[in-house]
């Protein structure tokens, strides 16, 4: 063994030994940032249910809910006012308008995101917008009613939605639900997805029947 192998063996161990804590440095910031994202993924957990006007002011409601107003909610408004039903609490009180309840289930702080509803009608009536900085366990009500002719509990049905949030972590993620009308009633199809690499990538899918549910306030 050579004068110049003697001298390259500790430089080469020396270059392997750093090599390997550059490596077990990266992986371990990998595994931490995969921990991270995993402890802080949120879902949403969504029902269409049946209320009064003043959802926000119901005794189901949470403390601090809060009712997104699509402008489908100020046509509606309008119609009240018009008829004179907005002052009626029989008719205000009475648990016949439609909501889409979001509750946001996790621990991260939802930054941002956008709501799209397509309804299964004629128009292909589309509800769009945006969601507010949401905390965790939070809930936000949508208005569902688009037809003001008929305000007696029965809801267009939902052809889609789609839910689109970004997480504190930095996660984009989406929700999807699409609906089938047959004649035994309506199927479904639940999806979460993460944004990897420009494309969502399902990481969870659910199929099955939907269920609605009818929130009743004791009114005093």
């Amino acid at each position: 063994m050579d004068i110049m192998t003697l001298v390259s063996m500790p430089v080469i161990t020396a270059m392997a030994m750093i090599i390997v804590a550059i490596i077990s440095f990266i992986t371990g910031r990998l595994n931490e940032k995969y921990k991270t994202n995993l402890e802080y993924r949120t879902f949403l957990d969504i029902e269409e249910i049946l209320s009064s006007y003043n959802v926000g002011n119901s005794p189901t409601a949470k403390v601090g809910t809060k009712l997104l107003l699509p402008l489908s909610y100020k046509k509606l408004l309008n119609f009240l006012m018009d008829k004179r039903l907005d002052s009626d609490p029989d008719f205000t009180k009475s648990n016949r308008f439609n909501y889409l309840k979001i509750r946001i289930l996790g621990k991260s702080i939802i930054i941002g995101g956008e709501v799209k509803i397509l309804f299964e009608n004629n128009e292909n009536t589309l509800i769009e917008m945006n969601l507010p900085l949401l905390q965790p366990n939070e809930e936000i009500y949508i208005p569902l009613d688009i037809s003001f002719n008929n305000l007696w509990g029965n809801p267009e049905p939902i052809k889609e939605i789609e839910i689109k949030y970004r997480l504190q972590t930095g996660q984009s993620m989406r929700f999807m639900s699409k609906r089938t009308q047959q004649d035994h009633g309506e199927t479904r199809t639940d999806s979460y997805e993460i944004l990897k690499f420009f494309k969502y990538q399902k990481i969870h899918k659910y199929n099955g029947n939907d269920a609605s549910w009818m929130y009743t306030a004791n009114h005093e």
